[in-house]
């Protein structure tokens, strides 16, 4: 079979298996979900090497993947239990790219930075902590120097619609 024949049948194949409720019927209710899922996720998987098998060309990013923005002191406290509800003096840095994207077109791979998320610089424990792992602010004055409270993170915009929402911290 020719590699355009096969990618055409890998394609038709997804086709018939993006209605997995079609096919449920067949299966224990759980067990069938889940098997058709996987079948359909490994056709993707397919289709991605055979595409990547022609790849002559890969394109990335060559500069670094931190983009300098306002830069100053913060104060944060990180989610983990680790860190014993405490809040740290931080040193933003930038925004930090927490991952990567990649298309094929062409015989050629392009890879570019994406999921930003700032990093927040913590000498006390010597690590950088992104942004969505705990609550932080920036420290403009001295009355900032504070740490932060369980009243206010429940009064983030955030937390007030997860309450809506029915949803536990």
């Amino acid at each position: 079979m020719e590699k355009s024949e096969l990618i055409k049948t890998i394609g038709e194949l997804q086709e018939v298996l993006k209605d997995h409720n079609k096919f449920i019927h067949l299966f224990s209710a759980d067990e069938g979900k889940k098997t058709l899922t996987k079948i359909f996720s490994l056709t993707v998987d397919v289709q991605r090497l055979l595409a990547a098998s022609d790849v002559k060309d890969v394109v990335y990013p060559k500069n670094l993947h931190l983009e300098r923005g306002k830069a100053g002191f913060v104060r944060i406290r990180p989610c983990g239990e680790e860190y014993g509800n405490k809040t740290y003096l931080g040193i933003l840095i930038g925004e930090m790219a927490c991952g990567i994207t990649s298309k094929i077109e062409a015989n050629k791979m392009e890879l570019s930075w994406s999921a930003y998320n700032p990093a927040i610089f913590v000498p006390a424990l010597n690590k950088i902590i992104f942004g969505g792992e705990g609550w932080w602010s920036e420290i403009e004055g001295s009355d900032d120097l504070k740490e932060i409270s369980n009243l206010e993170i429940d009064n983030t915009w955030y937390m007030k619609l997860l309450k809506l929402m029915g949803a536990e911290k």
